[in-house]
């Protein structure tokens, strides 16, 4: 596997040289649900074999250049077992579009499983549209002001997608924050915007070139923080995505 700084994703993608007749289809839950309950028998059916897997986006750690897809829960409550999926060079610039809960298919060779269900080498064989939620601070600070737990019943497990403008950029635990205001310059609403690069040094640099005064699209989660809220493991994007329109945007 690979830690990388990674770019994008496209909204509707066909296999990329992949192999075209897997030796497995089969779904994220089952697929976890198996490494999960038995790794010997997991290991002895798919290890070394090519798999196609369909599910929802659980996360995209963009440095680490993987996409965990939402597996097997034992429980109803718990965040589950996922699948990971290491994604290739090639696809680097088509991790940062995706958004959780988003619909996809990856295709990859099955690793020896140690209780987790893992891909190697992925290629991206379908991706659903974009559930990416398009928004504004202001739209989202009044939805956190109104009832905080409601916002984030509706923000969990989702992903939303803004243009902000930087006010302030600084580096604090191997972290990258950014103080943001909406783009259009109305309103008064500043919020701050983690990214973390995981150590990825490459990745922190890239961060790191945003500066203040500049107008970026953000993607990452949204949730509370006292009165009002933050924006949690955004990337940057050079525009929306496919099929997302921003508040704003004539097209």
């Amino acid at each position: 596997m690979r830690a990388i700084c990674v770019l994008m994703v496209l909204a509707s993608v066909p296999a990329m040289g992949a192999d075209p007749k897997p030796d497995f289809t089969v779904k994220a839950e089952e697929f976890a649900k198996e490494a999960k309950t038995d790794p010997k028998a997991f290991t002895a059916k798919y290890a070394g074999k090519t798999v196609e897997v369909t599910g929802t986006v659980q996360h995209a750690p963009v440095p680490d250049s993987q996409v965990w897809l939402n597996g097997f829960k034992e429980k109803p409550n718990q965040v589950g077992n996922p699948v990971f999926c290491a994604v290739p060079a090639k696809l680097d610039e088509q991790l940062r579009w995706l958004a959780r809960g988003q619909q996809l298919t990856v295709r990859g060779k099955a690793v020896k499983s140690s209780g987790s269900a893992v891909l190697d080498d992925c290629e991206f064989v379908k991706v659903g549209p974009s559930t990416a939620i398009p928004t504004t601070l202001a739209a989202l600070d009044a939805e956190f002001k109104k009832s905080r737990e409601a916002a984030d019943k509706k923000y969990d497990q989702k992903s939303v997608v803004v243009r902000v403008k930087v006010s302030e950029a600084k580096t604090m635990d191997s972290k990258v924050v950014w103080t943001v205001t909406d783009a259009t310059g109305k309103g008064t609403v500043q919020v701050k915007a983690w990214a973390d690069p995981l150590l990825e040094k490459k990745f922190q640099e890239e961060l790191e070139k945003v500066k203040v005064g500049d107008v970026i699209v953000l993607i990452g989660r949204a949730d509370s923080l006292g009165d009002s809220f933050r924006l949690w493991d955004t990337v940057v994007l050079k525009g929306p995505p496919p099929g997302v329109k921003l508040p704003g945007d004539k097209k």
